[in-house]
């Protein structure tokens, strides 16, 4: 990961489940080659014995590039 840049959380919550969303921007490199990704990630949280567990996520992705 070269760069990363998080911005517009937000987190409702109803009872015991939580969603949670942000969205990003990032730079990386893999297999030789350099990548700009664009999107949002979203997360569905469950409240189990008192602590929060992951239980969904999916990245909806606005643009991806290759920068090489």
């Amino acid at each position: 990961i070269l760069d990363l840049k998080l911005d517009n959380p937000g987190i409702d919550v109803f009872g015991d489940t939580a969603i949670v969303s942000y969205s990003y921007e990032i730079s990386y490199e893999m297999g030789g080659e350099r990548f700009n990704n664009t999107g949002r990630d979203l997360f569905i949280f469950v409240r189990e014995r008192g602590s929060w567990l992951a239980v969904w996520r999916t990245m909806i992705l606005s643009q991806s590039e290759s920068v090489n």
